[in-house]
């Protein structure tokens, strides 16, 4: 899955947003009084959270170059002045909303942690960076609540709860060196899916909200002798037009952890070998395919998968065909007619 989906869908929201004009850009960390707070300013989009806590609350610049904090329709719960920043370092004074209690900010620049190859510029990610999130996520990790082991072929695993049962994570059991590959990139998938319930947060808090809907699933799908099948799966509503969901599946190769890219697996484009073969079972659902539309594709025991990426008008339209690894011949590559056998032989 695209982790950054959700962000792109929430930047299409803030293109149109007023900038803040003395906004100190970026991710800071510091405190407010003697607390620990994390904080981030982006075109448009401003908002903190004690550590402690965790809840996002928003920054909304009015004149002057004060912040007001904001919950949802709330009074303001307080205001910043900040001073302009001195290289790593930005201070300023929170004060109550009756004016008879002065706080010290104190906040010095944190590590956005943007990958190289984002394809979204970073500046655009402030609030959504794993820079900013990335203490929520660690504690979220740390206070999961831990299932009952169980095992599919050679592999162990244990799902996990997390964020008021939101989230449900999956973890690798053992600590052999061969596994450790693995745990890691699927520690990076739980990551990612915790990552997603707060950046869920942020935007509803800082767009003026308090309510928003998120939730996730990690889970395996399927293992064989050199491949395990991860399902990533989430649905929000994060003050958008709708709600919206999205499915991804993760092939890793049992000895790297990494990902593999199917469509190494196949010959000519994924995409076209899906609108070949896709087929829905509605009748209102024959013109649902354009000519560029893409596919997610994974592989199961009785042939490749392929889903269609559909605009939500046509979501109830997305359904999944199995086309037999048999139907595809001439369109497997040499490593794609090995998992091939590998998979079918795996289901038997």
């Amino acid at each position: 899955m695209d982790r950054l989906r959700l962000t792109m869908v929430l930047l299409l929201s803030l293109d149109a947003a007023p900038a803040l004009a003395d906004a100190p850009d970026g991710v800071w960390s510091g405190t407010l009084g003697r607390s620990p707070v994390a904080v981030c300013f982006e075109s448009g989009l401003a908002a903190y959270y004690y550590l402690k806590t965790g809840v996002d609350i928003a920054l909304v610049e009015r004149e002057g170059g004060f912040w007001e904090e904001k919950r949802g329709d709330q009074p303001p719960t307080g205001t910043w002045q900040l001073s302009a920043a001195k290289g790593e370092a930005l201070t300023g004074t929170w004060r109550s909303p009756n004016g008879k209690r002065d706080l010290p900010i104190r906040l010095r620049r944190a590590d956005d942690q943007f990958e190289a190859d984002s394809p979204v510029p970073a500046h655009k990610l402030h609030c959504r960076s794993p820079g900013y999130n990335a203490t929520r996520v660690e504690k979220a990790m740390r206070t999961r609540e831990l299932g009952k082991q169980e095992s599919k072929g050679w592999l162990t695993v244990r799902p996990f709860t997390a964020l008021d049962d939101n989230i449900t994570g999956l973890e690798i059991v053992g600590d052999s060196a061969e596994l450790s590959p693995l745990r890691r990139t699927v520690e990076t998938i739980n990551r990612e899916l915790l990552a997603g319930y707060f950046e869920c947060m942020t935007f509803v808090a800082a767009s003026g909200g308090r309510e928003f809907e998120f939730s996730g699933v990690v889970r395996l799908e399927g293992v064989t002798e050199h491949f395990v099948v991860v399902r990533q799966s989430d649905g929000y509503f994060c003050a958008g037009a709708h709600p919206d969901g999205e499915d991804a599946y993760f092939v890793l190769d049992r000895k790297s952890g990494k990902a593999v890219d199917i469509r190494s697996w196949l010959k000519g484009s994924r995409d076209a070998i899906g609108r070949k073969h896709w087929k829905s079972t509605r009748d209102d659902c024959a013109d649902a395919l354009l000519d560029d539309t893409s596919f997610v594709v994974w592989p199961s025991g009785s042939g490749m998968v392929f889903r269609p990426v559909l605009p939500h008008v046509n979501a109830a339209c997305a359904e999944d065909v199995t086309v037999p690894y048999a139907a595809l011949a001439g369109n497997l590559t040499a490593a794609g007619e090995r998992a091939a056998a590998e998979f079918a032989a795996a289901a038997k």
